[in-house]
């Protein structure tokens, strides 16, 4: 879904509002996780859970009938259209082809986004076994306390948003220190599980790590491909570098469970290498930085957003 949103939002949006529209929109997944976990474990008390799944089918279709019956009227291009078909044959012709130096700095935030993807859902979706097979948690509970990951990641959207806005303004830099927060979580939590294993403290160092990804998601999928808006491929863009969250889940959710699993490395191991991989993730955004600098001074800077 994220691509074609990218480039609704960009082609009917000023920078501005660009920004602001992405954040609440990014809201939308969070609040839909809460529903989810919050629903789930009570209405698995009254049925299966594959009619929990034909409800949502339904929300689905519900959605589909008022995106066609709406859109047309939220997205109506104002004047004939001859004039429309005008501005369309405008902006083809005015996109400017890319510098090939941008090739680097991008294939290095693809493989940041893969790093962030492997903690955003990695941690999410291993939290509820790391709470019941590390503090005997009910599974209930467990499945319910995934809530708070989706809570921080609500308030980590605006937090992020108005730091990028206000004081970091290169988006990779954002990311780079994000990842820094990210693993100085991971270290402090492996300490603290080693000597003294709280629920609580776990609890919240895994909400902040899974917060500062949903951040650094915020800086790489959304501010990132509008910087590409004078090429035309702002939806090309932002699907190839969403893709790499998808990998990095898919690579996340079985090597964290190997090692969660094997007698030698245990869950604190598997802590440990959330801190690793924010370093690494760190590294790869501190070293993109000077180049996507100069590409956006050269190129984006008129779709820098405000």
């Amino acid at each position: 879904l994220w691509p074609p949103i990218v480039r609704l939002l960009s082609s009917n949006l000023t920078d501005a509002e660009y920004s602001y529209a992405a954040v609440r929109i990014s809201w939308g997944s969070s609040f839909g996780t809460i529903l989810v976990y919050s629903l789930c474990p009570l209405l698995l008390k009254f049925m299966e859970w594959n009619n929990i799944i034909l409800i949502f089918a339904f929300c689905g279709i519900a959605v589909l009938g008022a995106w066609i019956s709406l859109h047309q009227s939220l997205f109506k291009e104002n004047g004939d259209k001859n004039d429309s078909d005008e501005k369309k044959d405008v902006s083809k012709s005015a996109a400017i082809p890319l510098p090939s130096m941008v090739w680097i700095p991008t294939l290095l935030i693809f493989l940041g986004i893969i790093l962030q993807g492997m903690l955003r859902d990695g941690v999410t979706n291993w939290m509820p076994s790391y709470l019941l097979e590390s503090f005997n948690m009910p599974a209930e509970n467990a499945i319910f306390s995934t809530v708070i990951l989706a809570v921080f990641s609500i308030i980590s959207f605006t937090v992020f948003d108005l730091i990028h806005r206000k004081l970091i303004h290169n988006e990779v830099m954002c990311a780079a220190v994000t990842f820094g927060a990210s693993a100085v979580c991971g270290i402090a939590l492996y300490i603290i599980n080693t000597l003294v294993p709280s629920v609580i403290t776990s609890m919240l160092f895994m909400a902040i790590i899974v917060a500062c990804m949903h951040g650094i998601n915020l800086m790489l999928i959304t501010v990132v491909p509008k910087r590409f808006a004078k090429s035309g491929k702002v939806s090309t863009f932002s699907g190839i570098l969403n893709a790499g969250t998808y990998i990095g889940a898919a690579i996340a959710t079985p090597v964290f469970a190997v090692f969660a699993e094997n007698e030698k490395f245990g869950w604190n191991f598997t802590v440990l290498m959330w801190a690793v991989i924010s370093v690494i993730g760190g590294m790869i955004c501190l070293f993109a930085i000077p180049m996507w600098k100069r590409f956006c001074k050269n190129y984006a800077e008129n779709s820098i957003l405000e």
